[in-house]
């Protein structure tokens, strides 16, 4: 398996399991604060 075929898989795996509300949240803090620079 190739390196994209690896990261396709990765995508839908992630794509399948949704991120918990706390994480969003702080996704978001973070895509407000420094991680925006």
């Amino acid at each position: 398996m190739g390196r994209q075929q690896f990261a396709d898989v990765l995508d839908a795996e992630m794509a399948a399991r949704l991120l918990p509300d706390s994480a969003v949240a702080a996704l978001g803090q973070w895509l407000r604060g420094a991680g925006a620079q």
